[in-house]
């Protein structure tokens, strides 16, 4: 079990790393974050849809409003 969950967030991290290529970095965390705490979780849709809106939007205030760096 261990070594099952280990491998998916290594592939869910190393396509969340190609897709900040293509789609911007607040997208592709937010559909990292939450798919990952949808599967570390057990499938609780509610819970990862806010915790990822609530991670992103504090990353967002954190770094572009408090210290005014640009997030690709």
């Amino acid at each position: 079990m261990l070594v099952e969950t280990a491998l998916v967030f290594t592939a869910l991290a190393v396509a969340y790393l190609a897709s900040i290529q293509w789609a911007s970095f607040y997208v592709s965390t937010f559909v990292f974050l939450l798919l990952s705490v949808l599967y570390l979780r057990g499938g609780r849709p509610l819970i990862a849809l806010l915790t990822s809106a609530l991670s992103v939007g504090l990353i967002y205030l954190l770094f572009s409003l408090a210290f005014s760096v640009y997030l690709p």
